[in-house]
């Protein structure tokens, strides 16, 4: 399962939501080597599913790191979730589909503030593709708002600054 899980995650910035497909199989072969694994439903049709995902893989287009980009975040069962897509033509074409754990100081905060960290999550997984060119946030959330007023109350100082120099401090 851990080398389908290496091959799986090759191929993750093509399969939507692979972190959130995926997260059944992680957590079955967490812990020592030795440990049993257990393959109930929830395995099984995860793994079913990555090997769909992965022979039916949308076309995704190379990035142009001249042009802005738009990054589309969201949150489902803990775990962050992205769509990062350039303008072609009159479309938004597909440029990668991010998507990780949140970590677990952010899995306990209210939606707002996980969808903060989900997208400075995913915003620095995406640098590596865009190069630090220009990108464009939407959520469902104002995160200016939430840092600015609403991230006091729950998340550290350290983390606020964060994100503050990643989203506001951050010229792109």
């Amino acid at each position: 399962v851990r080398g389908f899980l290496g091959a799986a995650g090759f191929c993750r910035i093509w399969i939507p939501n692979f972190a959130l497909i995926a997260k059944p199989l992680y957590q079955s072969v967490k812990g020592p080597e030795r440990k049993p694994l257990f393959w109930e439903g929830e395995q099984r049709k995860a793994f079913q599913t990555l090997k769909d995902e992965r022979m039916k893989s949308p076309t995704l287009g190379l990035p142009d790191v001249t042009g802005p980009f738009k990054l589309y975040v969201d949150v489902r069962k803990r775990v962050a979730v992205g769509v990062l897509t350039q303008d072609s033509g009159k479309w938004k074409r597909p440029v990668a589909y991010p998507s990780n754990q949140l970590d677990v100081p952010a899995q306990g905060c209210p939606q707002c503030l996980k969808i903060l960290a989900a997208t400075v999550l995913l915003l620095q997984e995406t640098n590596k593709l865009t190069f630090n060119a220009p990108v464009e946030i939407q959520t469902s959330h104002a995160l200016h708002t939430i840092l600015e007023h609403k991230g006091q109350l729950w998340i550290s100082n350290q983390r606020i600054y964060k994100y503050q120099a990643l989203l506001i401090d951050n010229p792109n």
